[in-house]
């Protein structure tokens, strides 16, 4: 994301030839999501139906927030999306009277189209402005920043097919008595990061793990389709784990969470992620 004073001079990345992308802003794809929900004949349903935010959903999902104290910032989105959504996909939460049955339903979405929903959410709720306060990763200097979510750059695909490419292992290791050499990648679903150990905070080792773990969608050589277990992979070397990690950065389907600016202080280029937090991300200091 952009800050306002730059929001046109954005440099597009060069697309990688192993995953067919196409890619656009929030201001252009609107209430679509970026990869959708996959239909019996292959189509994806992409469509996004938000509640209006007003006192009385402000009012419930306070009450939802002290019934789920336990629950980590994912999990937390989760709710936000399940009490403020209408429609993901083609998944029609409006009548889903269960929240706990809206709940499964968003944790079987892709990762990138939980993140455009509650960025898209933000969007309707308080405008396309989002002010943070940065604190300068080179020269500890605070300094405020405004972006501007309508120049969310977002990833978007036609097909799920298009989003599915093959990782050979440096370094292969065994996995139920047999060598891997590598596995077929694909999107992760958001129950990846719900139930993570890292859920929240995505550069811990835990939740590198838990995304990996939850982007691999076959063994390569392996006849079988089984469900790994996260565990099964803790033989991956540490080569194959970053390497793993920036390329599904790389491919990633879905809005780019960072920001990207040069420090008012030191005037260094600084690139971090954005603070997605409830509190910070709509609370009345953020527009």
């Amino acid at each position: 994301m952009e800050s306002t004073q730059d929001q046109n001079a954005a440099n597009q990345p060069e697309e990688k030839a192993e995953v067919k992308i196409v890619r656009t802003t929030l201001r252009e794809l609107g209430p679509n999501l970026p990869l959708g929900v996959v239909q019996p004949d292959g189509k994806l349903a992409k469509g996004i139906d938000v509640r209006p935010w007003r006192m009385k959903e402000e009012k419930e999902l306070g009450g939802l927030r002290e019934e789920r104290r336990g629950d980590n910032v994912a999990k937390y989105v989760s709710v936000v999306l399940a009490t403020m959504c209408k429609t993901l996909g083609a998944h029609n939460l409006g009548e889903m009277k269960d929240i706990n049955t809206r709940l499964i339903h968003i944790s079987q979405l892709f990762t990138g189209d939980v993140f455009y929903a509650y960025f898209w959410l933000r969007f309707k709720a308080l405008g396309p402005h989002v002010k943070m306060e940065i604190n300068c990763p080179t020269c500890n200097k605070k300094f405020d920043f405004t972006a501007d979510i309508e120049s969310l750059e977002v990833t978007t695909v036609n097909s799920f097919e298009d989003t599915l490419w093959e990782y050979r292992l440096r370094d292969p290791f065994e996995i139920r008595g047999k060598l891997v050499e590598g596995f077929q990648m694909g999107p992760a679903r958001w129950n990846a990061i719900e139930t993570g150990d890292g859920a929240g905070v995505l550069d811990t080792g835990a939740a590198k793990a838990g995304i990996i773990h939850g982007s691999i969608q076959n063994i390569l050589g392996f006849n079988e389709q089984i469900a790994l277990m996260p565990i099964e992979l803790d033989e991956m070397s540490k080569y194959d784990l970053e390497n793993l990690t920036t390329l599904l950065d790389e491919r990633n389907i879905g809005p780019d969470l960072s920001i990207e600016d040069k420090c008012k202080n030191c005037k260094r280029t600084f690139k971090m992620s954005i603070d997605w937090g409830y509190d910070n991300f709509f609370g009345i200091s953020s527009h």
